[in-house]
């Protein structure tokens, strides 16, 4: 059976990409930081089993790829931009702290897990909308996420003649706790459309390159309830 690492699974897009990756037949191994909502999220999805550990610290990163073992899909999905803040008001600290959840944690997880890889595995690197536009009080997290597309595009280069894919995945904003204030009038894609976009990439014939997808809400119409 194929197994499937999500990291950032312990809600939100990352727990949505579990289950639908379960529900693709994968074994799918959780990792996140906090074990209370991680064991929670692992049994609400049926993943295989789960890791609380820092992906942006390298030992915490080397115990999530042994967790998982042979490793066909990873799907970083971590994000984080815990104060929204101009740029002019986000101290060094913060803005540090921000690239290395988002960003020195997906280097750290692909150095790890490469070795893991089987031929034919694609790994997934969840970025946002606001990499390439910017978002007023996200400064930080758009360069992020910026960083994160250029990763992936070196990343894919290198790794491409080992049978590895690397794709980004690009939502604009998504209805999680990131964006419970989000800006009047965006329309918002729901975690589940989110993953039902990792899936097919998971799925994908591996002889098939998606350098990235972008997704975006469609506010003229309703989103389906099922």
């Amino acid at each position: 059976m194929r197994t499937a690492l999500v990291v950032g699974g312990s809600g939100g897009v990352g727990r949505a990409c579990a289950l639908a990756f379960v529900g693709a037949g994968f074994e799918v191994v959780l990792a996140a930081r906090d074990p209370d909502r991680l064991a929670a999220a692992a049994a609400e999805v049926g993943a295989r089993s789960w890791v609380a550990a820092d992906s942006a610290d390298e030992d915490g990163a080397r115990r999530i790829a042994e967790a998982a073992g042979r490793i066909d899909v990873l799907l970083a999905g971590a994000g984080v931009n815990p104060a929204r803040a101009p740029v002019s008001d986000t101290d060094p600290a913060t803005f540090d702290a921000i690239l290395s959840d988002n960003l020195r944690s997906v280097f750290l997880l692909a150095r790890t897990a490469l070795p893991r890889m089987t031929r034919g595995g694609r790994m997934i690197f969840v970025s946002s909308t606001a990499a390439a536009r910017g978002l007023p009080g996200f400064g930080a997290y758009a360069a992020s996420k910026g960083g994160l597309r250029a990763l992936a595009g070196s990343l894919a280069g290198e790794v491409g003649a080992h049978g590895v894919n690397v794709s980004v995945l690009t939502p604009g904003p998504v209805d999680t706790s990131m964006f419970d204030a989000g800006p009047p009038g965006v329309a918002l894609l729901e975690p589940r459309q989110v993953a039902q976009a990792a899936r097919y990439l998971a799925e994908l014939d591996p002889s098939v390159t998606v350098e990235e997808l972008t997704l975006r809400a469609n506010r003229f119409h309703d989103a389906p309830t099922s």
